[in-house]
């Protein structure tokens, strides 16, 4: 379990890399090919080329700085999920700030031979949720 702990700390290094340096290239590269990424503000994106496409002008236009916190994961064999708190403060060029998004997230993580973890679903937990009654 130790080890699978580490091998997802690596991809999410990755994944959170891919992120602040604004490569959507390097992203799609800790992702699966099916994946469903479910965004708090726009509809769900599937697939490694939406999401590629879906990324790229917003990381053309600003710089991010991704952070997470109060991590916690649980390895299920070739499963693994995930759930922290993020915060994605976001600039442009010239180091304007603009307003930050916070929230909390769930990633579900899926490994493949030689334990390369990718993300197969992402769901930001900081969407508006409607009751069920």
């Amino acid at each position: 379990m130790k080890n699978q702990a580490a091998a997802v700390a690596r991809q999410r290094r990755r994944w959170i890399n891919a992120i602040n340096c604004g490569s959507a290239e390097n992203l799609v590269e800790v992702v699966t090919d099916d994946v469903v990424w479910l965004p708090s503000r726009s509809d769900a994106v599937v697939g490694k080329k939406e999401i590629r496409d879906w990324l790229a002008g917003p990381f053309r236009m600003y710089d991010y700085n991704y952070t997470v916190s109060e991590l916690r994961l649980r390895v299920a064999g070739d499963w693994a999920i995930e759930l922290a708190r993020f915060e994605t403060v976001v600039s442009t060029g010239d180091d304007e700030p603009l307003p930050s998004h916070r929230g909390s997230y769930i990633v579900l993580w899926r490994r493949y031979p030689v334990d390369r973890w990718l993300i197969e679903r992402y769901v930001d937990l900081s969407a508006q949720f409607t009751d069920v009654t």
